[in-house]
């Protein structure tokens, strides 16, 4: 009996190693790298857009294209008249693309981040325990695995592609908000965000991208006090969509 539940045991084990190393070099880097993105018609985007709106405001759209030289300064919007708005990897980026956009030409006026993850490990644990559930944890080396052959494949670092890291230093204005029941990007990664950025909302029972919906006005009334409060408002009530 003990040597069959020995041999058991090899068993469960050798198959385990064999679905972490299948699972982290060939089916997890492929969604690391092209995640699945919902697919918005412009019907959809002009319902959002209707929602967030303030009585009186308008909408102005300028295409801005990365890695081709062209700042929002181009468009005639000054740098302090700026204000990224972001949500869930969106904000994530924001923090990212802040970091070097402050290296370029000093802060913006400001950025509107909602349930940013903390860094690419976190989000790939997070993610995965929306699929997996308690039974996470028996996936993490293969989600060490997958991130470094997603770097590999990409030719990046991902132990560099950290919010937390990213906004140490910004000198942008941040707000943050978040829900306390947040299972994708939970609060404590916020948090963290929010030592170097203390304007952090937390809202009770909200889940992922859920917390600005409860508040009362909604996202829009949430973001306008902050940019009013940054100066980055005056005479304009644009406000970006939460596309």
């Amino acid at each position: 009996m003990l040597r069959r539940s020995l041999h058991t045991a090899i068993a469960v084990l050798a198959l385990w190693c064999l679905a972490t190393y299948l699972a982290g070099y060939w089916l997890l880097p492929p969604l690391l790298l092209k995640a699945p993105m919902p697919v918005r018609e412009e019907a959809v985007r002009a319902a959002i857009r209707a929602n967030l709106v303030t009585p009186g405001a308008s909408w102005d759209c300028a295409g801005i294209k990365g890695g081709e030289d062209r700042p929002l300064e181009a468009e005639g919007v000054p740098r302090q008249r700026i204000v990224l708005a972001g949500w869930s990897m969106g904000a994530s980026v924001a923090l990212l693309a802040l970091q070097d956009l402050e290296i370029e030409g000093g802060p913006l006026g400001g950025a509107l981040l909602e349930c940013p993850f903390a860094d690419m490990r976190a989000a790939t644990k997070d993610h995965l325990r929306g699929t997996l559930g308690l039974f996470e944890f028996l996936a993490r080396p293969a989600e060490v695995l997958a991130l470094e052959q997603a770097g590999w494949l990409a030719h990046f670092d991902y132990k560099a592609v950290s919010p937390v890291l990213a906004s140490e230093k910004l000198r942008t204005p941040v707000a943050l908000i978040s829900g306390d029941a947040d299972r994708e990007a939970p609060v404590a990664g916020v948090r963290a965000i929010a030592v170097h950025h203390t304007d952090l909302t937390v809202v009770p029972g909200a889940g992922h991208c859920e917390a600005s919906n409860r508040l009362p006005g909604g996202w829009g009334g949430w973001a306008l006090v902050r940019i009013h409060r940054w100066g980055a408002r005056r005479d304009v009530q644009n406000l970006s969509s939460k596309e």
